[in-house]
């Protein structure tokens, strides 16, 4: 399910993946010149994601679910707009 949906999810824009192919065109990058930018973008991704599943599972012994999940988004959404401003 997770491939199912990541997959799509991984190929749309976003996930700085526009940024790193502007400048490999910009600056005439090779496939190999896109291998570690690629590397790095999806193992802190795939390691971001499965932090914020650990957390959520660890919480939930301790927080009903139906509770727990205003928080995360409340939390995920204060983290992305602090993220813009800087």
């Amino acid at each position: 399910m997770a491939a199912a949906l990541g997959g799509p999810n991984a190929r749309e824009p976003g996930h700085g993946k526009t940024i790193v192919a502007v400048c490999l065109l910009g600056s005439q990058g090779t496939s190999a010149h896109a291998l570690l930018p690629g590397l790095i973008v999806t193992a802190t991704h795939t390691a971001v994601s499965m932090a914020l599943c650990a957390i959520t599972l660890y919480a939930s012994k301790y927080i009903v679910p139906d509770h727990l999940y205003p928080w995360l988004g409340t939390a995920s959404g204060l983290t992305i707009a602090i993220l813009s401003l800087l």
